[in-house]
C-alpha cells in the first residue's frame, strides 16, 4: 500500500484484505483494500485531536481508535 500522505497508525482488519489508516495531524480515517491499493471509504472524526492508535474488533465490524488533543 503506497499512501500520498503521512500514517499516524495503520490496522488491519480480520479479513486480511482491508486496512485502517489514520493520517498525521488530522482527524480522518480512511479504508483501504489491499488487494488492489484502493481506498474504499473514509471517515472525518471532527475535532478529537491526533489519532495514535486503530484496532478492529474480531469480526471487523467495529473500530477502536485512540488519540489525544
Amino acid at each position: 500500500l503506497k499512501l500520498d500522505h503521512w500514517c499516524q497508525s495503520f490496522g488491519l482488519l480480520p479479513d486480511g484484505a482491508t486496512a485502517v489508516v489514520a493520517d498525521a495531524g488530522t482527524t480522518l480515517v480512511r479504508r483501504y483494500d489491499l488487494t488492489n491499493g484502493k481506498e474504499v471509504g473514509e471517515v472525518p472524526l471532527g475535532d478529537l485531536g491526533a489519532i495514535n492508535r486503530v484496532a478492529a474488533s474480531p469480526d471487523g465490524r467495529f473500530l477502536a481508535l485512540v488519540g489525544c488533543k
